[in-house]
């Protein structure tokens, strides 16, 4: 049987003509009107003459997971129109609609004066043909595992001091980079790879790198501003390192004490980049602040939006997808999806950038690339890539016995299909 929540309310708050949106019921708990049943002024007269003044609003976890389903996708269409006016996915893209923003002007305050403008379109990244994706995926899932391989070895060194630069987090960047360039479902994709708990922190700083070159390149930063968000987001994390594993690997919630350590690790990767050669200050700065939030709810500092450094507020939000979407000691993994509403919500309480959040919908979808979906004509098909303006209607690609065909279908251009389910392994839940 499935649980319900309830809430009570006063009956002069219900307002007539308005279809309810969860059971009614006395408080008794005897069901009084249905959900979607109209509220009419005969109704409320009723309750009135028998002396009821209180009733409660029911909703049980079908209607809880329905009624949130629909504020996602209505939030991810405001932030969609919030944006400057879509460009057609089938119109060519300009190569650079001018130069690359100057992410480090400051004032004297330390407020940054650089706005994240992001304008959909104004970067030109190819579009590979499924096949040629279908081609390079082994490829590149390959260099996923070899830079894993490398990057396990690179942070217990980089924490206990033993390297002198991040020589060679730049070179596993680099090579991601020119995926990035190819086409970004090539790595986008790759934000599905699982692995062992044991290589949760560097499995976790590439997938935060992948997602953040992508949407830094979406808004239009220079490229060795791209490489700078990829490095500082590989590395932002590995001040972990320096919290007592039992704390950091801990499967139940942390003390007070405890989470105040974990929220130290910035302080501890920024000492470690302060003592080596060459990292800029960009990198510095935006691996020290990634965890901060534009409604000053963050760490180390409590920054507001204003004194946050545009490439941390960039890293912010890959990183939040990245670390929702994995598996934890203390929690599951969520799909995609959910991942994408948990940020949507994050996004309207000022926790994020909203211009990063537009890219990022742009980029992914609602339904973040490589998800299998049910189309409305009871086709089977797996996301390909996001359209920008469009977040519940992305490119995907039909799949026959498991297996895509060669061919994909932009439903923002094609009116009478729409995505009705997200299919997981074990389950399948309502779009």
């Amino acid at each position: 049987m499935s649980q319900s929540h309830s809430e009570e309310i006063q009956v002069r708050s219900l307002r007539v003509g308005e279809p309810l949106q969860t059971d009614l019921t006395d408080s008794a708990g005897v069901l009084l009107l249905r959900a979607g049943v109209v509220i009419t002024q005969g109704f409320i007269d009723t309750l009135t003459r028998r002396g009821i003044s209180t009733v409660a609003k029911r909703e049980t976890e079908e209607m809880r997971q329905a009624r949130e389903e629909q504020e996602a996708q209505a939030a991810a269409q405001q932030q969609a129109s919030s944006a400057d006016p879509p460009v057609s996915s089938s119109a060519p893209r300009p190569s650079s609609a001018g130069p690359a923003p100057d992410l480090d002007a400051a004032q004297p305050d330390g407020s940054y004066t650089t706005d994240l403008d992001y304008q959909p379109g104004r970067v030109a990244t190819q579009k590979l043909s499924v096949a040629e994706l279908n081609a390079l995926s082994t490829q590149t899932e390959r260099a996923f595992d070899q830079a894993l391989d490398q990057y396990t070895g690179f942070g217990p060194a980089f924490a206990e001091g033993q390297i002198h630069d991040l020589g060679l987090a730049s070179g596993l960047i680099q090579g991601f980079q020119r995926y990035v360039n190819t086409d970004p479902a090539l790595v986008l994709m790759l934000l599905r790879m699982k692995g062992d708990t044991q290589s949760t922190l560097y499995r976790h700083g590439i997938k935060t790198a992948l997602l953040s070159m992508t949407l830094a390149t979406q808004m239009g930063f220079g490229e060795q501003q791209v490489t700078d968000a990829g490095v500082a987001a590989l590395i932002h994390d590995l001040g972990m390192l320096k919290v007592p594993p039992h704390i950091r690997l801990a499967q139940r919630r942390l003390t007070p004490v405890e989470w105040q350590m974990v929220r130290e690790h910035p302080t501890h990767t920024l000492n470690i980049l302060d003592r080596l050669n060459g990292v800029t200050e960009s990198v510095k700065t935006a691996a020290y602040q990634v965890h901060e939030r534009c409604d000053a709810s963050g760490y180390p500092k409590s920054r507001h939006q204003q004194f946050i450094h545009p490439m941390a507020k960039v890293i912010a939000v890959a990183d939040t997808y990245a670390a929702l979407t994995d598996d934890r000691p203390h929690r599951p993994a969520l799909t995609g999806h959910e991942a994408m509403k948990t940020i949507l919500r994050e996004v309207q309480q000022n926790k994020h950038d909203r211009s990063v959040v537009r890219a990022l919908l742009d980029t992914m979808s609602m339904f973040p690339v490589g998800t299998t979906v049910s189309l409305s004509d009871q086709r089977t098909a797996r996301v390909l890539r996001g359209v920008p303006g469009h977040p519940i209607q992305p490119v995907v690609v039909v799949l026959k016995d498991g297996q895509p065909v060669d061919w994909e279908l932009d439903l923002a251009q094609v009116g009478d299909l729409s995505i009705t389910q997200i299919l997981a392994e074990d389950k399948a839940v309502a779009a």
